[in-house]
């Protein structure tokens, strides 16, 4: 009967259950030592301050208080920092999860030492416990960590999809985080009620949960909402007291929950946290008084804080005190009155039985009348714990006092708290954990003798609790009972030790799963041969084929786990001898078999090991020869010595042509890995080239345009060197030397190292009044040179004398030379700056691109190569080497197949009715894995996986150049606008001035109406893109300066100067910060206008033949409306054309960062994804093929020797 009630009470774990409570059965709990427990609890909760103080909380307070309160709070502008940190705690959360699923995978087979689980725990507890709140600050400060990506390299910029992937791996981070805590609170216990460790949790609530999740708020409220909510455009001062508010209710929740449930054994260590949790809420809450009155600006109120902390933590710790006095007072007041009453009742009862109603009536009468008037008392119902957790905190004084007394009182409290909540698990668990502690107290002091057992029996309350509603936590507690029951029952019946006990239910455990794999071997064997005995046909190889593979799984999870539990118990004999009849009837190595048989010795063959041995000989299909002799001369037998080379030059005839399959398939691999190697190389030194020389880019693109403004500015600075004219030489003087600063600091050093052999066009050099001006050609290094020479010399030329003509100024060498080359040749010998590094660049990308659809081509032929590989010539071989061995077994009998299916038979049941294993739940389940699926799987995955890496690589790249590619295409037609625009403003000047020594009539012009008909032939290209390149409209990142009004310069902000509008000669605001078309627009109709009027003769134009002439005209250009109105328009237009080709510039850079960035992540991950796919899918694919052919050849030869003997066909 008692039996069955057990039967029925056995509690049914999940597989997940089985394989994970073992694993936190084996955790220890005497770690972290107890003096690191107040020192690590003190950084725990010294770690919440920051939540409420900080800088928006408190503006104004000092930097060194602020430091100390945030000093938790990682600083994540350090891009070292932040890279060994993310590695540190990515690493970390895989080292938990590696430990669990080893013990998930192996299913307790492999045992984790002691050493290693204390390490393991030791390193959890501080990490993801007690700095648990810095673990979460540093995540969730990644999340939007982007917004930094300016400071840390390496960060991608916000959405995009590279931000998507780091912000992915961030969350999985936290999540994977809360899972484990979330197994860990619910899994680890310290089940010793009397423990005296103080820091550890009672068993109904030890570590809450509710902790980790306000944890993770606190570090979201921290660093995610206020970047969110500025990210959003939500960011004001008014969620400030919404975070506050939070703060408050979580820390209420935390000092209720504490309150209540006092869930330390430690009264002490209870005061503390309560204290803790209060203090935080109530100054979170005068935070939030003083933020509401807006006087937490006041720096004072920093200095306060650090006072009244420490006056809210004495009272939180005084009032938990009180309270949980006040909880034990109540509990023990109504459990004496309940008592008494129980009494009173029992008195009553007692009084009607041995009373007659005679004798009853002759009782005094005043006993009757104060029993009659208690009787409404008696009936009163009275409940002495609020709450099942009181039983726990009411018999808390066990820890302090152990004496049998003590313990009775706790069984009393305990059958109250089960008698009043009789529904509910956990007061059956504690009272259960708390006899079994004070027993296992007395029993290791030698007490438990002088007292009654039946005290300490509590199997009935264990029976009941599972009897109730249990969660995975009660399911937990259960299980752990269960194991401290069956340790003390070995202990007892064994007078072992302890840890002998464990050991010796461990090596049971472990020998039971290897015997069920080794009876589904055996039982496999069976069913092939069963089926090789209904006849043997080519179409069924296939099937014959998935049994073999079956059995190599089998003989492989068998043969470890074998070897696993000799290597921990090399003195368990018995395992030794299925060791040895597995490697015989499974394995069919009889060379090891006999090498672990003669190792069993001598203590095999006495009486108590004679069944074992007869067992070993007998019940094998295979007789194993045994002699005390070990000599060469009587070992193995003659036919053994034949069989085992036969075997072995068969495995090496049939496994040769795989492994030479395997060797093409490595070169392969090899060869692919090489491919992506050599991609990157070239890719990565391109793009590495064209990142370097986008500052070069600028500058030389630059050229051209400050050539034709320094043509401008030496021709007006000789007409003012030649007039005295004070005011215009130092305008035109700071042109000029802008011009040389810019050529001789920033484009000299260029030119001339990377133009220095170009071949430049024809540039006249003069050579003076009375002979004819030479043409030279010259490189563009030369020509610069000779430029920059004539350039400096203007720049230190005097005044000339009062006596000086006017041709003394336009015969000079040195200012004709600009004079003279301006209409063209100064364009088309420094136009090669403009096009040469974005051609070569282009070049490059183009090769590039040859060679990426080369290597992509490349590489798909190698992935087909091996996919050819390995399924044709690979399962042509094996398919052909299965056909020929299974055909010899056609040559067996149908009684011989008989005689071997029954042997394995006896075998099977054999094994299942020495180890009670059922039969028939063997033969029902189907044991049988999808490995060899699942591997088929992984290996069509893999090679999808593989192309769409291929693909992902390759397309990519190819559009990162076509994004470049339209850059430097925009970029070059944009920059051609400077020129044109400066040379138009040149030859304003000239139609004035009308230097007949250069230009025909009317040639200033004519040029003029070409270069308007060209500036606008090239914003309509850049409009419409017939250029053969992208429009603006394809970077709205340009709108600022194309569609809306503003005023802009390269090097630095618009000054105030810029800002000086004069309405008397129309350089209003409204035209001035025009967007930039609108504004070139508007400068090309006042050209135009400026031509009508020189066509109406609203300008004086007089023959540069005096100096007289000059000044007219000179000082008819300073002062004309029109060009101090060019001046202003000419200046906004090139800040603009300058800031937004610079910003085009800046794109590419970014687009080629990333791809740099991204390009050797990917290679980095892409060379690890093969070698990973290389070694752990194709490898092991090959090493099963491998192993199915062993086991094929093996299968051969478990055919009996006697029934090879008497069969002369198979023999041959």
């Amino acid at each position: 009967m008692n039996n069955s009630m057990q039967r029925a009470n056995i509690i049914k774990y999940t597989e997940l259950e089985k394989k994970i409570l073992p694993f936190f059965n084996a955790l220890p709990h005497d770690v972290p030592t107890s003096w690191m427990i107040p020192f690590l609890n003190f950084i725990e909760d010294f770690q919440y301050l920051q939540y409420i103080l900080n800088n928006i909380t408190y503006p104004n307070i000092k930097p060194w208080i602020l430091k100390l309160y945030t000093l938790f709070n990682p600083d994540l502008s350090n891009p070292i920092f932040y890279i060994i940190s993310s590695l540190f705690h990515i690493l970390f959360i895989a080292y938990i999860y590696i430990i669990l699923f080893y013990q998930i995978y192996t299913n307790g087979r492999r045992v984790i030492s002691k050493r290693s689980l204390k390490i393991f725990n030791i390193c959890y507890l501080i990490m993801h416990k007690y700095l648990l709140s810095i673990v979460f600050n540093f995540f969730t400060s990644c999340i939007y960590l982007c917004k930094k990506s300016y400071l840390i390299s390496g960060i991608p910029e916000c959405s995009t999809n590279e931000n998507t992937l780091f912000i992915s791996v961030e969350i999985a981070c936290i999540i994977l985080i809360l899972i484990f805590n979330y197994l860990y609170v619910n899994f680890s216990f310290n089940t010793d009620c009397l423990s005296h460790g103080k820091s550890y949790g009672t068993i109904h609530i030890t570590n809450s949960y509710n902790t980790v999740i306000a944890k993770l708020v606190l570090a979201l409220l921290q660093n995610f909402v206020p970047v969110y909510l500025e990210y959003v455009g939500l960011h004001d001062k008014s969620y400030l007291y919404s975070l506050i508010i939070i703060n408050i209710v979580i820390f209420i929740y935390l000092a209720y929950n504490q309150v209540i449930y006092q869930p330390f054994y430690s009264k002490p260590v209870n005061n503390y946290k309560f204290a803790v949790y209060f203090s935080l809420a109530l100054f979170s809450f005068y935070t939030f008084l003083i933020c509401f009155l807006k006087i937490n600006t006041s720096s004072a109120m920093g200095l306060i804080s650090p006072i009244i902390i420490p006056l809210l933590f004495i009272i939180g710790y005084k009032y938990n005190d009180f309270y949980y006095n006040k909880i034990l007072k109540r509990i023990y007041k109504k459990f004496n009155e309940k008592k008494m009453i129980t009494n009173l009742k029992k008195a009553t009862s007692s009084d009607e039985l041995k009373y007659n109603p005679e004798n009853f009536k002759k009782k005094d009468i005043f006993n009757s009348l104060e029993r009659i008037s208690k009787q409404v008392y008696i009936k009163k119902e009275i409940k002495v714990f609020k709450n099942y957790y009181e039983c726990d905190i009411a018999c808390r004084f066990l820890r302090m006092n152990r004496d049998i007394e003590s313990f009775l009182l706790m069984k009393k409290l305990y059958e109250e708290g089960m008698t009043q909540f009789k529904h509910n698990a956990n007061v059956y668990i504690m009272a259960w954990y708390y006899i079994f502690s004070l027993k296992k107290f007395y029993k290791n002091n030698n007490l438990l003798h002088k007292y009654d057992e039946e005290l300490f029996k509590a199997d009935d309350i264990l029976l009941n609790a599972k009897d109730l509603r249990l969660n995975l936590r009660m399911r937990f507690l259960l299980n752990k009972a269960e194991n401290l029951i069956e340790i003390e029952k070995r202990e007892n019946s064994n007078n072992i030790t302890n840890n002998n006990i464990e050991s010796s239910i461990k090596l049971e455990e472990l020998k039971h799963n290897a015997v069920v794999i080794h009876i589904y071997g055996l039982k496999e064997i069976k069913e092939l041969f069963n089926n090789l005995k209904r006849g043997i046909n080519s179409k069924d190889v296939n099937s014959y084929i998935n049994s073999i593979n079956n059995i190599s799984e089998f003989q492989e999870s068998a043969f470890s786990q074998y070897k696993s539990i000799i290597r921990h118990f090399p003195d368990a004999k018995d395992i030794l001898n299925l060791y040895v009849l597995f490697l015989s009837d499974v394995m069919n190595r009889d060379d090891l078999a006999v090498k672990y048989y003669s190792s069993l010795g001598n203590s095999n063959r006495d009486k108590k090991s004679e069944k074992s041995g007869k067992t070993v000989i007998e019940n094998s299909l295979i007789s194993i020869p045994h002699s005390d002799d070990h000599s060469s001369n009587s070992g193995l037998e003659k036919d053994l010595k034949r069989k085992i080379n036969l075997k072995n030059i068969m495995i090496k005839k049939y496994i040769t042509p795989i492994k030479s399959l395997k060797l093409k398939m490595n070169y392969c691999f090899i060869s692919l890995i090489v491919s992506l190697l050599i991609y990157f190389l070239c890719t990565y030194i391109i793009f590495n080239f064209a990142k370097n020389q986008t500052g070069n880019i600028d500058i030389e693109m630059n050229v051209p345009v400050t050539v034709i403004e320094g043509v401008k500015g030496v021709r007006l600075l000789s007409f003012s060197l030649l007039l005295n004219n004070t005011n215009g030489y130092n305008k035109f003087f700071s042109e000029v030397y802008g011009v040389n600063f810019f050529l001789s600091t920033f484009a000299e050093p260029v030119i001339l190292s990377t133009m220095n052999n170009i071949e430049s066009t024809k540039v006249f050099e003069p050579v003076g009044e009375y002979a004819y001006d030479s043409l030279n050609i010259k490189s563009i290094s030369e020509t610069f040179s000779k430029y920059m020479t004539n350039l400096k010399y203007c720049l230190n030329r005097e005044f000339y004398n009062k006596n000086s003509t006017i041709f003394d100024i336009l015969f000079e060498p040195h200012f004709k030379y600009f004079i003279v080359n301006s209409k063209s040749n100064f364009e088309e010998a420094f136009k090669e700056c403009m096009n040469y590094l974005p051609h070569k660049i282009i070049n490059y990308f183009d090769t590039l691109n040859i060679v990426i659809i080369v290597i992509s081509v490349l590489m798909v032929l190698l992935v087909l190569m091996i996919a050819y590989i390995t399924f044709v010539p690979l399962r042509i071989s094996t398919n052909e080497i299965a056909v020929h061995i299974f055909r010899t077994f056609r040559l067996i009998s149908k009684e011989n197949f008989e005689v071997i299916i029954s042997d394995y038979d006896e075998k099977i049941d054999s094994l299942c009715e020495n180890f009670e294993i059922d039969k028939e739940i063997i033969d029902k389940s189907s044991k049988t894995s999808n490995k060899k699926r699942f591997i088929k799987f992984l290996t069509y995955s893999s090679f999808a996986v593989v192309i769409l890496f291929n693909s992902y690589t390759i397309i990519p790249t190819i559009n990162a150049i076509d994004d470049v590619e339209n850059l430097l295409k925009l970029l070059e037609k944009s920059v051609s606008r400077l020129t044109i625009i400066h040379k138009i403003m040149f030859f304003t000047y000239e139609t004035i001035f009308q230097d007949r020594s250069i230009f025909v009539p009317n040639e200033p012009e004519r040029i003029l109406y070409d270069l308007i008909s060209t500036i606008e032939n090239v914003q309509e290209e850049l409009k419409s893109g017939s250029y053969g390149g992208p429009t603006f409209d394809n970077y709205p990142s340009l709108n600022y300066i194309l569609k809306e009004n503003g005023c802009h310069r390269l090097m630095d902000v618009c000054k105030d100067e810029d800002f000086q509008y004069d309405n008397s000669y129309g350089v209003s605001e409204e035209l001035s910060t025009l967007p930039q078309n609108e504004l070139i627009k508007e400068y090309l109709y006042y050209v135009k206008n400026f031509l009508t009027n020189i066509k109406d003769f609203q300008y004086v134009q007089l023959e540069l033949i005096s100096k007289e002439n000059l000044e007219i005209m000179y000082n008819q250009v300073l002062n004309d409306n029109f060009f101090k109105l060019q001046e202003n328009l000419i200046k906004n237009i090139k800040g603009g054309i300058q800031v937004a080709n610079y910003e085009l510039i800046q794109n590419s850079i970014v687009i080629l960062d990333d791809k740099l960035t991204s390009l050797t992540t990917i290679t980095i991950a892409g060379v690890i994804l093969l070698i990973f796919i290389n070694i752990f899918i194709f490898e092991r694919a090959y090493r099963g093929k491998i192993k199915e052919m062993e086991t094929l050849v093996s299968f051969a030869f478990l055919i009996p020797q006697q029934i090879i003997n008497n069969n002369e066909k198979y023999k041959r």
